[in-house]
């Protein structure tokens, strides 16, 4: 193997500034370990090999490739050279510092384009949803600096899990354990920037009424769904997103009239689906408004988060299609909140934020883990904004003003690329 020669850490970074060049690096990485050459990846982008050389030696000379392996190609006295990525691109802060405005927004457009297009080919499969340990997650937050702090290193943190996954998982194939053709493509993803439109502040929760005025309003204890039955209560697409308006900003009180100009759905639909949601325990009622002559009913999330896309017996209770249907406007929302952050210009406000897009290939113990991490993230990023909260409305000013944010965080399958053998990646 010829070694390549590496510079500094910020030039290495620099050099993916610029799209072929990124967009030929991203496709040297999928699937992890994938061994190809400067033609095969020039033909998948629809490039001239003549268009691609340069960035193909410019991405080794950085130390982003390796050269695995050359051989003259039969009958045409061609040397073949095939490449491998090294590692996967994680900016840090200290990485995304030493780029530009405009070096970080290119960076930033071709992940998320990337993202969307693995998203759009998961789903066109039928692989986005198909599995019961999918993880699909959108988290709207309020938070100060300690919460961002500490969110940035738990991800930092899974970034490394995923790695060790993934080789440990090709090292089990290697030495038998995991039969190659075994080995599942994944997508790893997370999101996690500063949105766009809404005060920072949290909003006070209303004061709720007396229970006894309320009492005909909600289920009564005996008759609380189970999870299965609460979560076919969001396998429409528009009760997805009227849970997800609930949550966003944390805390946020409704009634069916403020999501139905917000979402722009009838009147009486929306009513319809905000009581299909209460009454599967999504939403409660927090009071009662007198307008006019009519009576405002005004609610409140009870969960910020689709907890039980995370509990396999739950998800595992929904059949393909409504599985399906969850997945796609979650995956909408998340899309609609990147859109949003880049044009009001926040996607890339912070130094610290992540845009990570990690083609991972794992046996199912591999998979497992991760997924394990995945969700201990999303189940403590409760405990931390909550905490958060704790702090600012103690006062607490040398934690920051809070900052509305986005955590999303996606593992799904992903379908395998046409015209990659995986046996030759990992051979």
């Amino acid at each position: 193997m010829i070694q390549a020669k590496t510079t500094g850490l910020e030039q290495r970074y620099k050099a993916l500034t610029h799209p072929l060049r990124l967009r030929a690096f991203l496709a040297f990485s999928t699937p992890h370990g994938r061994v190809a050459t400067t033609a095969e990846i020039a033909s998948e982008l629809g490039l001239t090999v003549d268009q691609l050389s340069y960035h193909v030696r410019a991405l080794e000379r950085h130390g982003w490739l390796e050269l695995v392996d050359e051989s003259r190609k039969a009958g045409t006295g061609v040397i073949e050279r095939f490449y491998r990525a090294v590692e996967v691109a994680t900016y840090k802060e200290a990485t995304w510092a030493a780029l530009s405005p405009a070096e970080r927004n290119i960076v930033s457009e071709e992940i998320v384009a990337l993202m969307v297009a693995d998203i759009a080919a998961a789903d066109e499969a039928g692989s986005l949803a198909s599995r019961i340990d999918t993880h699909l997650s959108r988290t709207p937050l309020v938070i100060d600096a300690h919460a961002w702090e500490e969110i940035t290193g738990r991800l930092l943190d899974l970034y490394e899990a995923g790695d060790r996954a993934a080789a440990d998982s090709v090292n089990r194939a290697a030495a038998g354990k995991s039969p190659c053709d075994g080995l599942i493509s994944a997508r790893f993803m997370t999101l996690f920037f500063e949105a766009a439109g809404w005060n920072t502040r949290p909003r006070e929760p209303r004061r709720p009424w007396d229970p006894a005025e309320v009492e005909s309003a909600i289920a009564p204890p005996s008759l609380t769904p189970s999870l299965g039955t609460r979560l076919k209560a969001l396998t429409h697409p528009i009760r997805v997103r009227v849970f997800y308006a609930f949550n966003d900003p944390p805390g946020r009180t409704a009634s069916p009239a403020d999501l139905a100009a917000e979402l722009g759905v009838p009147l009486e639909h929306m009513s319809y689906h905000v009581r299909a949601l209460r009454d599967a325990g999504w939403i409660e009622l927090v009071a009662r408004e007198r307008k006019g002559g009519a009576t405002e009913h005004r609610y409140q999330g009870v969960h910020a988060r689709l907890a039980p896309l995370y509990d396999y017996e739950a998800w595992a209770a929904l059949s393909p299609r409504q599985r399906q249907t969850v997945a796609r406007e979650v995956v909408a929302l998340i899309i609609a909140d990147v859109t949003a952050a880049a044009a009001a210009g926040t996607i890339d406000s912070r130094l610290d934020r992540h845009l990570h897009r990690a083609p991972l290939m794992l046996d199912e113990r591999g998979l497992a883990e991760l997924e394990q991490r995945v969700t201990e993230l999303a189940e403590d990023t409760e405990r931390i904004a909550a905490e958060s909260a704790e702090r600012v409305a103690a006062g607490a000013t040398a934690a920051g003003e809070p900052v509305a944010a986005r955590l999303a965080l996606l593992l799904f399958e992903a379908p395998p690329r046409k015209g990659v053998s995986l046996k030759k990646s990992f051979s």
